[in-house]
Formats: structure tokens, C-alpha cells, sequence
């Protein structure tokens, strides 16, 4: 649920900044943004509060934290497998998890680390109608990011649109949104050192 993801995105940025080049002609990267959705969303957003050299976040459709959600879900998605938990062992799981995986689920908070991405440009997007990861954890990162002085947060709510769904609900609107929010955040260290990725 991003806790251990993080490291993948990471480990990614390292590869960018000092790995093999996969195209030598291009040259390394002189700046670094991303673009996540969902729980790759929830997981950039981890990511980038402890990792500067990402100076550009899109958040498409994150949860604010994990347990909940889990919570709620892993009763109605384990009975193919070992039949209907009931609701108020969910929470047990999530401690056995820990126990047994090592994987801390209740600690997959974004909503408690997206402050650091500041003053680096952060946009959240969610759909209106997302039934799966509710609006209110698109508020919570929001009044989250938006805390700090310098914070730079736009935020999309996408009308009309369930979870992970604005790309395929408007098109062309997304793209020239994502395409210009990191034009406008990325653009000062592209004009400045070079090309970016």
C-alpha cells in the first residue's frame, strides 16, 4: 500500500541520477517530476516528501491512509479465498500483517509526510464521484499540503468521475493540465541546466 513501493520509486530516482544511461545520447536527466494514480499516487506522494530531487508531484486519485480503506475492503475481497470476514476482525489483519510480513499498514499515511513536498509544486487531482478512495481524503491531502508557508497546491477535483478515472473522463483536458502544471514546475531547471525528464 505504498510503504514498501516507496522504495521502487526511490530506487528509480537513484537510477536516474546515477545509473547506466539506457540512452547516452539523451544525457542524465537535469530534473525529475513524477506522476502517480492511485496507489502509485499514494506512493509518490511518500516518496517525494523524503526525496527532493523529485521537484515536481501529480497525485491522481491517492489515499490520505491506508487502514481505512483496508478496512473496509478486505471484508468484501477475501471471500473467494477463505470466505466473509467479518468487519471487526479487518483490523486484525492489518496487525498481522505487520507481524507476519513485516509490512506496516497502518503506517501508509501520505497525509502525514505531504507537507514536506513543499515548496516543490504538488497537484492533486480526484474524481467527484469516487466511491472506492472517498473525497475526503483528496481534503485531507490537500489541508495537508497547503500547511506550510511556501506550499505550492493546486487541486483538481474532477467532476462526474469516479476513482481513476479523469484521463479517460476528460482527454485532452487532463494532458494539457499535467503537461502544463510540469511545464510550469520543471520548466525553470529545464531552461536552466538542459533537457528534462
Amino acid at each position: 500500500m505504498g510503504n514498501l513501493e516507496q522504495r521502487d520509486v526511490l530506487g528509480a530516482v537513484d537510477y536516474l541520477r546515477t545509473g547506466s544511461l539506457p540512452f547516452p545520447e539523451l544525457g542524465r536527466p537535469r530534473t525529475i517530476g513524477g506522476l502517480g494514480i492511485s496507489m502509485g499516487a499514494s506512493t509518490l506522494l511518500l516518496a517525494a516528501a523524503r526525496e527532493p530531487a523529485i521537484k515536481a508531484v501529480v497525485s491522481d486519485s491517492a489515499y490520505a491512509d491506508a487502514a481505512p480503506l483496508l478496512e473496509r475492503e478486505i471484508p468484501k475481497r477475501t471471500v473467494a479465498v477463505v470466505g466473509r470476514i467479518p468487519w471487526a476482525l479487518a483490523p486484525s489483519s492489518l496487525v498481522m500483517a505487520r507481524i507476519l510480513y513485516g509490512v506496516d499498514l497502518f503506517d501508509a499515511r501520505p497525509v502525514d509526510s505531504i507537507a514536506r513536498i513543499a515548496p516543490r509544486p504538488l497537484l492533486l487531482i480526484h474524481g467527484a464521484a469516487d466511491d472506492y478512495v472517498p473525497v475526503s481524503n483528496f481534503r485531507q491531502l490537500q489541508n495537508a499540503a497547503s500547511s506550510p508557508p511556501a506550499a505550492h497546491v493546486t487541486a483538481w477535483l474532477v467532476p462526474k468521475t469516479r476513482h481513476a478515472q479523469a484521463f479517460k473522463n476528460t482527454g485532452s483536458v487532463y494532458v494539457a493540465r499535467v503537461v502544463g502544471f510540469f511545464d510550469a514546475g520543471l520548466g525553470a531547471d529545464r531552461g536552466s541546466s538542459g533537457a528534462g525528464a
